[in-house]
Formats: structure tokens, sequence, C-alpha cells
């Protein structure tokens, strides 16, 4: 098969070691290999990578696209709602929530965005912001070290779910998003696929032999904080260890409800749904590696590597080249084959040098296109958001924290937590960047916090 695509997912999941590589050709997906270590931290150090060089060698694992995994409950991920204008100044308008969300500043050094939804008829955006603490890297970094690899991406496992519907005949989601349910013996993750790219996910820890109803309490708890519309799902899949036992309950309140694996379009080893549902999250984390739409990373930009994509567009040439020439030598019936084949052989040579320098020339022009471009939206942007965003930064107390920041002309909504939100509207109340400060509610939140909801007019300020 001709391999268009090719990646590996690797990741620690609690005490499992997991790894999983695949290549996308022209119509199927392949199943190069996959391997779980149970228990990985009591083998020794040498055994260990001994073993996994052999997996890697023995199964032709692709290590140049390589995309490491962080749990979900290592991440901290936050949703906020902005102006559409916005976007062109989001570095710096993230730079702003990540310094009012993270609640452990000197530890949440890994941080990555991404646009999850975009309403052109509202003008705003939906923003999915990504943190975690730079120490999840140090296990999973160092093993990859002693194996000679680096990764090309870190992701969140749990977020991956929805690339497997590129493995399933129903596809994403058109319209109404697609429920991804990986169930495991003592926790279990959801991910509200939107479409290629566009999801929201969660994980929640659960008792061992848990049911439906602990799964649907857990599920209510994750859709509450997200507007669906229609409020209605099209599927609900079922993946990891536990989908076998959870799936007669599950179709006994759901109608279309079925395991994702029964139905996956997958070459290559053959490997029974319940062989593949412990590594579901690991593929996905594989198939994200040539996804194009909705990639986020993880990775500092300082350690990131660029690699060179191949591409197939040299070779199709030179494919074509040599069929032409093979057509042409049959039409004339020559003899001196060897004296043409030195010939084709010194154009495809001459072709394939020219192909790669113009290749070369296009990704050097791209990357620096990409650099004005960063630049010229440094200078652009929405002088007021940026201002309200500074002045919220600056005077929140340590006590409070927002949920969420949305912002719709001129009108702004805040809602989060606070010891005393009555002292935190006097703040807003004093604010020279706003007027008309409503309180839309205070009520009991969670950990003794009061959750609130203020509403105010944005004005014209100097943000000083």
């Amino acid at each position: 098969m001709l391999s268009l695509e090719a990646a590996t997912g690797f990741a620690i999941r609690e005490n499992d070691l997991i790894l999983a590589s695949l290549e996308k050709g022209f119509r199927d997906v392949t199943l190069k290999g996959a391997v779980m270590i149970r228990n990985f931290r009591e083998l020794p150090p040498v055994q260990l990578i001994e073993q996994l060089k052999q997996e890697i060698r023995s199964k032709g694992m692709n290590t140049e696209n390589l995309i490491l995994g962080l749990e979900r409950d290592h991440v901290i991920l936050r949703t906020v709602e902005l102006p559409i204008d916005v976007e062109e100044n989001l570095k710096q308008v993230v730079e702003f929530q990540v310094e009012k969300f993270e609640p452990l500043e000197d530890e949440l050094s890994l941080c990555d965005s991404l646009v999850v939804h975009r309403d052109e008829e509202q003008q705003k955006i939906q923003l999915q912001i990504f943190m975690a603490p730079a120490s999840a890297l140090d296990e999973p970094m160092a093993l990859l070290d002693e194996l000679g690899l680096y990764p090309a991406s870190v992701r969140v496992m749990s977020h991956s779910l929805a690339s497997l519907l590129e493995l399933h005949p129903d596809g994403y989601p058109k319209n109404e998003p697609a429920l991804m349910i990986e169930a495991a013996p003592r926790w279990v993750a959801f991910n509200l696929a939107l479409g290629p790219g566009r999801a929201y996910s969660e994980k929640a820890a659960l008792t061992e032999g848990y049911g439906l109803d602990e799964v649907l309490k857990e599920f209510e708890a994750f859709i509450a904080q997200i507007e669906i519309k229609g409020g209605k799902l099209s599927k609900i899949y079922l993946t990891g260890e536990e989908a076998v036992r959870l799936l007669k309950e599950f179709q006994g309140r759901f109608e279309d409800c079925e395991r994702l694996f029964d139905s996956a379009r997958l070459k290559g080893p053959v490997m029974t749904a319940s062989q593949l549902e412990p590594m579901a999250d690991v593929m996905g984390l594989a198939i994200s590696g040539w996804s194009r739409k909705g990639a986020f990373n993880l990775l500092p930009p300082e350690r990131r590597v660029i690699r060179q994509r191949p591409s197939l567009a040299p070779t199709l040439i030179l494919s074509l080249l040599l069929v032409l020439m093979g057509g042409a030598l049959a039409a004339r019936g020559l003899i001196q084959t060897n004296r043409v084949l030195e010939q084709v052989t010194q154009r495809v040579e001459t072709y394939q040098s020219s192909v790669d320098a113009t290749f070369s020339m296009q990704r050097t022009i791209q990357e620096k296109q990409e650099r004005l471009e960063e630049l010229q939206a440094m200078l652009k942007g929405n002088d007021t958001v940026l201002k309200v965003l500074r002045e919220l930064t600056d005077k929140v107390p340590e006590d409070s924290y927002l949920e969420s920041i949305g912002i719709q002309g001129d009108q702004l909504n805040l809602t989060g937590y606070s010891d005393k939100a009555s002292t935190l509207l006097t703040i807003l109340l004093q604010s020279e960047c706003l007027k008309d400060v409503n309180q839309r509610f205070i009520i009991p939140g969670r950990d003794s916090k009061e959750k609130f909801r203020f509403e105010a007019t944005v004005v014209e300020c100097s943000g000083q």
C-alpha cells in the first residue's frame, strides 16, 4: 500500500506505556503495530528500552512524526468566547487569559490554543486554551531520549479520541455532534466531536464496577458547560476496556449506540476490538498526527523540531516521466535498453534536484510569510478589548477567578468564582473601562466560593 501519511502515538497512562503506529493510504488506514506494556515501571530500565526498540524496529513504526499524549487530568482546558476581531491579535489575548486562569502560575509553562467555533453572524469565536505543567513532560521525554526519539507534537489523549471517527464508516458528524466515551476500570473520558479537529473533552474518576447511572451523572456535569446546537447527539460510540460490559446498558437506554471498533475500517495485524480498545486514545493521537484541522501543540515553540515533510508531488512527477519514457521505448521498439535507461536515470536525477530545490524554496517563502503575518498581527487588533483584559488581569483579586469572558460589541459578560463576589462587583464599578455594571446573579458555588455573573458596557479608556 502506498502510504500518504504516517504517525505514531506515544503515551504513559497511569502505570501503562502505550505505542500505536498507523499509516494512511488513498483509501485505507493501516495499523503498523501497537504495544501496551502494563506496569512498565516495574521493569528494569535497560530491559524496557530494549523491548521498546525491538517493537519499533520489528513493526516498522514511524518515528519521524511522533505524537506524545498527556492525560486529560494533567491538562487544564478553558473555553472562552471572544469577539471575532480578536483573532488578529490572538497571541496577546491568549497570554492575558493564561495569566488569569492558571492557579499555579510558576508551574503552568505549557500552553496553546485552538479556535473551536467561529460564528460569522454573531461575529464571535469560541477559543479553547490548553495549559499544563512543564513537569508533565519529564518522564515521557526521558524515555524518548533513551530511545533516541523526539516528539513532533504534544497533545491531549482524550481530546484526540474524535480522530478515531476517521476509521468509522459514519465519519465525522455533519450536523449534531457525536459523543465518544472511553470507559476504563476506574475512570471515564468524554469527547464531544463536532467535526474534524473540533471537540470538547473531559475525564472523570469513578469507583471500580461503576454503571450507566454513574457515567451519565458525570456526563451531565460535563455537558452543562457546553452549548449544543439543537440539544441532540447524532450517535454514541463506546470504547475502552469497559466498553463490552457497559454496551448493553447503553443500548437499553439509547437507540443509536455502538462499540467504535466493531465497525472500524482498519487494516494490518489481526486484532480484536477488545485488544484495540485499551489503546484507543493513543491510536487517536497517531491519527491526529496527520490532521491539518484542529492541530495544537503543547510543546513550547523553542523546543520544537522543524521537520521537512516528504511530498508525493516529486514522486508522482518522476513516476509519470518514467511511464512516458517506457511507452516511447515500447512504441519505437528500441533495442538499446541500457543506453535509454541510463538517460532516463540522468533525467530523473536532474528533475529530482530541481523539484527538491523548488519545494525547499516554497517552504522557506511560506515560513517567512508566516513570520511576517505574525508581526503584522501584533500591530493590529482591538485595543479596547486588550485594555479591558489587561485591567481585569491587574484588578481582579487573587481569591477570584474567571470561568468565562464574553465580549459582544460593547457588551461584556463575566462568569466566575470568588470568596466574596460583592467585593469584585465594587472593583468593577470603579473601572474606567466599564460602565453600567450589573449583577446578574451571585449564588453559592464550589469549594466555599460564590459563583457570580456580571454584565457591563465597555467604553473607551486609557487602560493604565
